[in-house]
C-alpha cells in the first residue's frame, strides 16, 4: 500500500484553475504542488472536479491567446497616448501635453499561415498526400552482349 494522498479537495481545484490560467504546464503545476507529474496525472484521473478546474483554466488563457493570435492575423488598431513634458510662459512652468495617436498593425503573415495550418491543415499543411492510381510500367532493354548473372558485359571475341 502506497503513501496516503496529499489531495486537499477543498482549495486544489480552484489552485489547479488559477495556475492553468496563469499559463504553467503540467509539468509546473506539478512542481507547485510539491508532486511529480505522475501523481499529477492520478489525481486528473481520480478527482473529476480537479481534472475539470485544470481544464477549465487551460480552456480561459487558450481561448485568450486564439484571440490575439487571430487578432495579430487579421491586423489592428489602436490608440497611443504620449505624454510630452514642455515649459509653458516666460517664467518655464512645466506642463504635460497629451497627445493620442491612432497606430496600425499591419496583418502578420506568419500568424495567418499559423492559423491556417492549424485551422484547415488538409488544404494548408506542408505535406500534401497525393494518392496514385494505375499501373506503372517499366521495361529495361539490355545490350545482347551484357551478362546479368555477373553484372557486366561480355566481350566478343
Amino acid at each position: 500500500m502506497g503513501r496516503p494522498s496529499t489531495y486537499d479537495a477543498d482549495t486544489y481545484p480552484e489552485l489547479a484553475k488559477q495556475y492553468a490560467r496563469d499559463g504553467k504546464t503540467d509539468k509546473e503545476i506539478s512542481l507547485a504542488f510539491g508532486i511529480s507529474e505522475g501523481c499529477l496525472n492520478v489525481w486528473k484521473n481520480k478527482y473529476v472536479e480537479f481534472y475539470k478546474s485544470l481544464k477549465e483554466g487551460k480552456h480561459v488563457v487558450d481561448a485568450m491567446v486564439e484571440s490575439q493570435l487571430f487578432k495579430r492575423a487579421m491586423g489592428y488598431e489602436f490608440d497611443e497616448i504620449t505624454e510630452e513634458y514642455i515649459q509653458i510662459g516666460e517664467d518655464k512652468k512645466p506642463a504635460t501635453k497629451t497627445r493620442m495617436i491612432r497606430k496600425q498593425i499591419a496583418p502578420d503573415v506568419t500568424a495567418q499561415i499559423f492559423w491556417l495550418k492549424n485551422r484547415k491543415p488538409s488544404e494548408w499543411r506542408d505535406k500534401q498526400d497525393i494518392a496514385h492510381t494505375g499501373n506503372v510500367e517499366i521495361k529495361v532493354e539490355l545490350p545482347e552482349q551484357f551478362d546479368a548473372n555477373k553484372g557486366e558485359s561480355k566481350k566478343s571475341s
